[in-house]
């Protein structure tokens, strides 16, 4: 599978599907969340995958890839805050 899972900053807010091609795509909202949640479990993301997780690193957040899409306010193209 693709997806990796769910990542957010430890500084900040923001929730992203990350996905192991080098993307990652902002969660934009807790509907939108849940709903890319059941679409992962049907296509058998693991329960850590469906859980929420804290990068505190921003050279890992970096290594994660690009976000592809909208991005939040006050964020660069890697999701970190600068």
């Amino acid at each position: 599978m693709i997806f990796d899972g769910f990542w957010q900053r430890d500084n900040g807010p923001a929730v992203f599907a990350i996905y192991k091609n080098g993307t990652k795509i902002w969660i934009q909202n807790d509907g939108d969340l849940n709903a890319y949640k059941n679409l992962m479990a049907l296509n058998g993301a693991t329960a850590e995958q469906q859980s929420v997780r804290v990068q505190p690193d921003p050279c890992m957040f970096t290594a994660f890839g690009v976000i592809i899409g909208p991005r939040p306010p006050g964020v660069d193209e890697y999701g970190n805050i600068p």
